[in-house]
């Protein structure tokens, strides 16, 4: 009770609030991930309250996480890698005048995976970081091949496999380039300095979706985005469809599992849920042209990273993911060693900043939800004014 007084105090939850609005800000900003936005807010926290600073930048990591799915539903354009898998159901039912119900989907799937893995970290952080220590190479390197059967399982016609595939090989030569982990040989940089981390993901993500979709839009320049027959169908407020808690689920658990493992992402969280709701689905002719349970699982996957990834980061000290990697140096910045001491020694502030990520998922559930009407009438902007 001590703990949660902290975080209820007027400074503690306007650091929530501030933090959560912020993070869901950045995140719909193309480009602006998670990670540059707690990696550059770090330093700003040093002179703050530790508990405060740490729940500052809980706040943004959780708001950027769900951030990223509103422009993926409305403009076809990622905010964040994790949030790709989103944008293949959610702009299509954007252009079917559906999205606002897309982006409920969104906000309370993200809001369900969210709380989810939370409390997985709250209750049992100890007991998974030991099991995720046993996931070696091996078991690396199934996760690897799951995710190329993946490509394989989205593709729903012949064409379309052909297509998977090839991306699938496009992708694999893209991520050749740069310094190979095991030997330190540059590999395929041209000599430019430029490449020799690599090609980084968030780039390549906006090159492959904004600029095709704005070269889409720039042909539509004289028609509206969506028929004139669903102009007044996409103000209306839709019930969530029956059975798609089931797939939020899905995606929690997946998500959450996927965060634990140390050096794995949202984006494979996001798409592993996505792909098994797909094969679970009846109605699997609806993926990729607007379907709800695509969202919910995809959605829930990507924020049960949150709480995921920072069970081995706060238990072990190795960052789940490289938004837990900066949340990390906050820690240490502030004298919080990652580790057993920080559930004994250092409770005071490591259980308020647990508890604060629970508000944070409240925060954004209600600006969410809040804000889904008027976001919803982006898509209705004629492809001239977008264009400009």
């Amino acid at each position: 009770m001590e703990y949660l007084a902290t975080v209820f105090t007027l400074e503690g939850l306007l650091s929530v609030i501030i933090g959560t609005v912020a993070g869901v800000v950045i995140g719909a900003m193309p480009g602006l991930t998670a990670t540059m936005a707690v990696g550059l807010l770090v330093p700003f926290t040093y002179t703050m309250d530790p508990v405060m600073g740490l729940m500052l930048l809980g706040g943004i990591y959780a708001g950027a996480m769900y951030g990223g799915s509103i422009p993926a539903i409305l403009l076809n354009t990622p905010g964040t890698p994790a949030a790709v898998a989103t944008a293949i159901e959610g702009y299509p039912m954007s252009k079917q005048g559906r999205g606002m119900l897309a982006l409920k989907i969104s906000v309370v799937a993200s809001f369900m995976g969210g709380t989810f893995s939370v409390l997985v970290l709250l209750l049992f952080a100890p007991f998974l970081a030991a099991q995720a220590l046993h996931f070696g190479p091996a078991e690396t390197f199934l996760l690897a091949l799951m995710g190329l059967a993946g490509i394989v399982s989205i593709a729903d016609e012949e064409t379309s496999l052909l297509k998977s595939l090839l991306a699938g090989v496009l992708g694999m030569m893209i991520a050749i380039i740069g310094t190979d982990a095991m030997s330190g040989s540059l590999r395929y940089t041209m000599g430019s300095i430029n490449l020799i981390d690599g090609i980084d993901f968030m780039p390549a993500l906006i090159g492959l979706f904004s600029m095709i979709q704005m070269l889409e839009i720039a042909g539509q320049r004289h028609s509206t985005q969506i028929d004139a027959s669903v102009l007044k169908q996409s103000q209306k407020s839709e019930a969530m469809p029956k059975g798609i808690t089931k797939y939020m689920a899905l995606g929690s658990g997946t998500g959450t599992v996927v965060g634990i493992l140390p050096g794995e992402g949202a984006t494979i969280a996001a798409f592993l849920s996505y792909n098994f709701a797909k094969r679970l689905s009846k109605a699997k002719q609806m993926f990729g042209k607007g379907a709800p349970e695509g969202i919910a699982a995809a959605e829930a996957g990507n924020n049960g990273c949150v709480g995921g990834s920072l069970v081995p980061t706060l238990t072990l000290g190795i960052p789940g993911n490289s938004v837990a990697a900066a949340l990390m140096g906050a820690f240490i910045i502030h004298g919080m060693i990652p580790g057993p001491d920080l559930f004994a020694v250092h409770a005071d502030k490591t259980y308020p900043f647990i508890y604060s990520l629970f508000i944070a998922n409240i925060v954004f559930l209600v600006v969410g939800i809040s804000v889904a009407p008027y976001l919803a009438r982006i898509a209705l902007i004629p492809p001239a004014i977008m264009v400009q």
